[in-house]
């Protein structure tokens, strides 16, 4: 299940499938071949891979052609910016994080991904997707095929595909979602292949890609929170399997599904609004696509492809081919709209289909199509089957914008290549929203339709003039361009630059850390979409690092990690010094993976490990990155063979009592200590937290339990001592809301002897509850005791310039007995406060 990408037809290739209850483009197999038809299908197991994370790895060795202005160094941190896109999906539980450099012969026992260079055909730029697969997982409805492998693969030679530009990065977006389990859309989304792509650096997902991701990996409230349309597309009454629905709002959002080989399809994952909804055919198969769009086709238990129905017309629900007499339907946040059914007629194929737009913000041809209606040349470039016959539009092709937002000037389409045409458009007024707009084709009684086909927007893309040290002498460089403004993004490379403020002259910004005599391609990111490389593509604004060349060099603390263990780990950078932002750290395997890092000190990174059990006895690379800077250790860390009577700390601790939120100092604190025996609890152990004697420590099999000291908010390490025996793990100290100074019942201050009653009306006196003279809502404080939730009827602040509250509330349904008292704050908790209930 690998997928081509093809330069000639600008295509970035993969798959595409359907399924029963959500035929999404995923990879799909069905455990018959008649209905009903249930999908189960491939993604990595959530529940195997530690902080929910699968790992990405680099070669050791690089492509052996780059283009004349990159570096390994730049082309990497483009891969790792790509990775991190998949990660800003809020509603998706799967993250991605770089592990490092993997060298090809070593052994690994979990799930991961790995990137390589290697020859390719011609006119392939990538290919991505699961190359291995567990057994059936799961139960009911949650069956799936649990992925694990994946690879990407980019072509050895990158000479006509620089790192910086928005090609290169959205095929390496595109290509990391295959490796997760998606297949093509066509819905101009990212996971579209790459002619009806219209995604950009600067906007890389649509609404499109979140739902496929969100369904494979969803977060509790996905569902909740978008719509689904159900229904059937059929022809003479029999369903017809891998059509493709869409639900197209008029102001932007496009999302899609393949119906099942009955016919059955549901879109699942739509932000709530309205939408017109219509199905189509799967594109014909182009030259060199091993199907059509280059999809997968679903496979029945005996591992047979269900092949696509085959072609037919283009229809708006209720059944019409003119989009202004559909239905709009609403969709709403929770909401199933059933029953939107297609009956069809079978042809022979499309009259268009395949159709890609460019756009003239300058000189030169840009994709995906953006068209500035205050300026510029308010027109897109086409081409695709069908359009054009004898160097002209094809004889009765005509050209509509869906929605109204804008519309298609009288003379067009119009002739302008052998290939393409030309297509002018007309803003309506007064001016909507800017955002996509999407192209309806109608040609001999048939229709397409093109999600995307250009976004309207009101000015002309960024451009970056030059780049220059602060005369202020801090390091830090202001860029300076053309529409550039404090919500330009700016990139050195794949790594994004801290906005210090944006002046008259344009923006200071951070620079991110890099290697001396490093050359950064700067690129500029606009939130209309729009980026610096629709102008500047050919000539890119490089910025040139100062200093002399080092030779940075890394040590690690332990160097040698048991299997099925986790452990802090002390990172010692030699030769350099790290600066603030974020890191990156990798051992070049799946089996060890890094909880959560932390930066110290400009030397010293402290790091929770995790080892997996299945890890193969083996001596591991160790790669730091900070910004643009990549330390590689050889050698650096020795996986050991599992040692059962070996006793570690899991980095999971907790309050332990919940309503009291996190790790905060004064609460007691639960660790699970996995292997930790009876006989090691009984006979003595020593406890110190952040430098300081643990108190009130209690041990017990496989766990113990402390006082957390008063400690500063941050990273503390746990070490736990057991005569020759020892772990360590790092805990986060959280802040408090603040301290409770006292407890009063009216103007009488509590004691051990009053102690506190069911029915008192009490009142807390906090030290830093809230920002300084800033009141607070009694529907954002909590008060717990015993864990108990009780009533607040008010907050009031101490006058003055004292940072002091008075919390006000009533004690109820609590148990005689010494008992903690909490108030929490949006969420954070004070410090744990001892009352006494009589």
């Amino acid at each position: 299940m690998r997928i081509a990408c093809r330069i000639t037809a600008l295509a970035a290739g993969s798959f595409l499938l359907a399924g029963g209850a959500s035929a999404y483009y995923h990879f799909v197999h069905y455990n018959t071949r008649t209905g009903p038809y249930t999908a189960v299908y491939e993604k990595f197991d959530l529940n195997s891979l530690p902080n929910k994370t699968v790992l990405f790895f680099l070669p050791e060795q690089g492509p052996a052609q780059l283009a004349s202005t990159d570096s390994l160094n730049s082309l990497s941190s483009q891969i790792r910016a790509a990775a991190k896109v998949w990660n800003d999906v809020e509603s998706s539980d799967l993250r991605i994080a770089y592990g490092g450099t993997a060298p090809a012969e070593l052994p690994q026992s979990s799930p991961g991904i790995d990137v390589i260079f290697d020859e390719m055909a011609p006119g392939i730029i990538a290919l991505g997707g699961p190359t291995k697969r567990g057994t059936l997982s799961g139960f009911g409805s949650g069956l799936f095929v649990p992925i694990t492998r994946s690879v990407v693969t980019f072509n050895q030679d990158l000479t006509q595909r620089p790192s910086y530009s928005d090609a290169f990065f959205m095929t390496a977006v595109h290509e990391l979602g295959h490796a997760i389990g998606l297949q093509h859309t066509l819905t101009a989304a990212t996971m579209s292949t790459e002619i009806t792509r219209a995604t950009s650096k600067a906007r890389p997902l649509a609404a499109d890609d979140i739902a496929g991701l969100s369904l494979l990996y969803p977060t509790g409230s996905f569902k909740a929170n978008t719509g689904t349309i159900a229904g059937r597309v059929a022809a003479s009454g029999s369903g017809l399997g891998l059509a493709s629905v869409v639900a197209i709002s008029p102001n932007g959002a496009a999302v899609s599904a393949l119906s099942a080989p009955d016919g059955t399809y549901r879109i699942e994952g739509i932000p709530a609004g309205s939408y017109y909804v219509y199905a189509h055919p799967l594109p014909p198969a182009l030259p060199a696509e091993v199907s059509p769009a280059n999809i997968i086709p679903p496979t029945d238990a005996d591992g047979r492809s269900i092949a696509s129905s085959g072609s037919f017309e283009t229809l708006f629900y209720p059944g019409l081919k003119d989009w202004q007499l559909a239905a709009l339907l609403p969709v709403g946040a929770g909401q199933t709209l059933e029953g939107v059914n297609f009956n069809v007629q079978r042809i022979q194929r499309p009259a268009v289909h395949s159709v890609q737009a460019f756009g003239y913000p300058g000189s030169f041809a840009v994709k995906p199509a953006y068209v500035n209606f205050n300026g510029g040349r308010q027109l897109v470039a086409a081409a695709g089957s069908g359009l054009v016959a004898n160097g002209a539009p094809a004889p009765g092709l005509s050209v509509s914008v869906l929605g109204g937002a804008a519309s298609v000037l009288p003379n067009s389409p119009r002739a302008y290549t052998a290939d393409y045409i030309l297509i002018d458009f007309q803003q309506q007024f007064p001016a909507p929203p800017d955002g996509p707009r999407h192209l309806v084709f109608s040609l001999n009684n048939d229709i397409y339709v093109l999600p995307g086909g250009f976004s309207a927007v009101q000015r002309q893309p960024p451009t970056i003039t030059s780049v220059s040290a602060a005369p202020d002498g801090s390091g830090h460089v202001l860029v300076t361009g053309t529409n550039l403004s404090a919500e330009t993004k700016i990139l050195f490379d794949g790594a994004a630059a801290t906005l210090i403020e944006a002046t008259a002259q344009g923006l200071l910004v951070g620079v991110p850390p890099a290697a001396p005599g490093h050359r950064a391609t700067l690129t500029a990111l606009n939130a209309d979409g729009q980026t610096s490389m629709f102008l500047q593509a050919q000539t890119p604004t490089v910025y040139q690092y100062d200093g002399a060349f080092d030779t940075a060099s890394l040590s690690v603390s332990p160097n040698s990690l048991p299997a099925g263990s986790e452990s802090l780990v002390e990172i010692t950078v030699n030769g350099a010094a790290l600066t603030d932002g974020p890191l990156a750290l990798g051992f070049g395997t799946s089996d060890v993976v890094v909880r959560r890092s932390w930066v110290v000190g400009p030397n010293r990174v402290l790091a929770n490990v995790s080892i997996a059990a299945g890890a193969a006895a083996s001596t591991l690379n160790l790669t730091l990155v900070s910004g643009l800077r990549a330390i590689s250790q050889p050698f650096a860390v020795q996986v050991q063979p599992q040692n059962p009577r070996r006793f570690y700390l899991s980095p999971n601790a907790a309050n332990a009592n919940p309503a009291a939120g996190g790790l905060i100092p004064g609460s007691t604190i639960v660790m699970q200590v996995p292997n930790l025996t009876p006989l090691q609890a009984a006979a003595g152990l020593t406890l110190n937290v952040g430098g300081v004697t643990a108190s009130n420590f209690s041990a017990l099999a496989g766990q113990i339990a402390f006082t957390l000291p008063n400690l500063p908010a941050g990273p503390a390490i746990v070490r736990l001592q057991s005569g020759a025996d020892s772990a360590a793990i790092v805990i986060q100290v959280d802040s408090s809301a603040g301290n409770i100074v006292s407890l009063t019942l009216g103007s009488f201050p509590l004691d051990a002897q009053r102690g506190i009653r069911n029915g008192d009306v009490l009142t807390a006196l906090l030290n830093g509850f809230g920002d300084l003279g800033a009141s607070i809502a009694t529907s954002r404080v909590q008060v717990y005791i015993n864990g108990i939730e009780q009533r607040v009827s008010q907050v009031t602040q101490v006058s003055g310039s004292t940072p002091f509250q008075l919390v006000l509330f009533s004690v109820g349904a609590v148990p005689v007995g010494t008992h903690t008292l909490i108030i929490v704050l949006d969420g954070r908790p004070s410090n744990p406060y001892e009352v006494s209930a009589r």
